[in-house]
C-alpha cells in the first residue's frame, strides 16, 4: 500500500483468501476490505504503521467481494526509503480453522460449565438428604463422577483435538481426536505422556508455555511441533484457557489443539 492507502500488489495467497483476481482490486484502496464499522479501527492500525511503527497478529474480519467474511491475522510494516516511510507491507492468514476451534472449545466449556452445575446442585442436593454415612457420600459422589464422564462424552464428539488437565496442571483427559491424531492410548499420552510427541526442539519452549499459562491462570496460546500416529510432524496451534467449577473454585484447564501445518 501506499500512504493513502492504494493497493501496488497482492500475493497469490491473499488474492485466494479475498477471491478475486489482481486487476480487480490493484488500485483499490483497502477501506474496500472491511465493513464500515470495522474500519475505523483498521485506518488506525494503517495510521500506526504508516507513522513508522511495527504491528503484528491483530485479527479482523476481510470483507471478500462476494459479501461474505473471512477471519484474518494481520501484521504490518513500514516500507522505508533512505530512512522515509514510502509505504505500508501488510502480511494477512487466512485463520478460518483457529476461529472454528475456538468457537468449538467455546461451545465445549459452555457444556462442561452447565453439566458441572447441573451436577453440582445434584451433588448438594444428595449431600443435604442423606446423612453423612459412607454410602450416602460414595452416591453422591458418583453423581459428580457421572457428570464429568457427561463432559468427556461431549467433548469426543468434537471434530478438534481436545486435552483437560487438572490442579496439578498433569494433562488427564484427551479427546478421540486428539488420541487418533497420535495414534496412541489414554493411558500413553496421560500425565506427560504427551509431552514425549512434542519435537525436541519444541518440547522446553511448549512445556514454559504452559506452565507458566497455568501459573498465572492466564490464556494459553502455543506453537509446537506435534509427532502424528503415521510419525511426520505436524505444526500445532494449541489453545487453553482456565476452567471453574461452580463455586468459582480453580479446577484446572481445558484446551483445544488445531492442525495448521498447510498454513504456513
Amino acid at each position: 500500500f501506499d500512504l493513502q492507502g492504494t493497493l501496488s500488489y497482492l500475493s497469490p495467497a491473499g488474492l485466494a483468501i479475498l477471491g478475486v483476481q489482481p486487476e480487480q482490486i490493484v488500485g483499490t484502496n483497502f477501506s474496500r476490505f472491511f465493513r464500515p464499522q470495522d474500519f475505523p479501527g483498521v485506518l488506525a492500525i494503517f495510521e500506526r504503521v504508516a507513522a513508522g511503527e511495527r504491528v503484528g497478529l491483530i485479527e479482523f474480519d476481510a470483507l471478500k467481494t462476494d459479501g461474505s467474511l473471512v477471519p484474518v491475522e494481520v501484521s504490518g510494516a513500514p516500507i522505508t526509503r533512505g530512512g522515509v516511510v514510502v509505504g505500508v507491507l501488510g502480511i494477512a492468514r487466512d485463520v478460518t480453522e483457529r476461529r472454528r476451534a475456538q468457537e468449538g472449545l467455546r461451545r465445549y466449556q459452555e457444556r462442561l460449565e452447565q453439566l458441572l452445575q447441573e451436577r453440582g446442585a445434584q451433588l448438594q442436593e444428595a449431600y443435604a438428604r442423606f446423612d453423612d454415612t459412607i454410602a450416602e457420600r460414595s452416591r453422591a459422589e458418583q453423581v459428580l463422577r457421572d457428570s464429568e464422564e457427561g463432559a468427556r462424552a461431549v467433548a469426543n464428539l468434537a471434530p478438534v483435538m481436545l486435552w483437560e488437565s487438572d490442579l496439578d496442571a498433569a494433562v488427564k483427559f484427551f479427546n478421540d481426536a486428539w488420541l487418533s491424531f497420535r495414534g496412541r492410548t489414554l493411558a500413553e499420552e496421560a500425565g506427560s505422556g504427551w509431552l514425549e510427541g512434542v519435537h525436541p526442539e519444541d518440547r522446553e519452549a511448549c512445556l514454559e508455555a504452559y506452565t507458566q499459562a497455568f501459573e498465572n491462570r492466564a490464556p494459553l496460546r502455543t506453537r509446537y511441533r506435534l509427532r502424528r500416529g503415521d510419525g511426520q510432524y505436524r505444526m500445532i496451534q494449541d489453545d487453553g484457557v482456565p476452567r471453574y467449577r461452580a463455586d468459582g473454585d480453580f479446577a484446572g484447564y481445558i484446551g483445544c489443539c488445531v492442525d495448521v501445518t498447510e498454513q504456513g
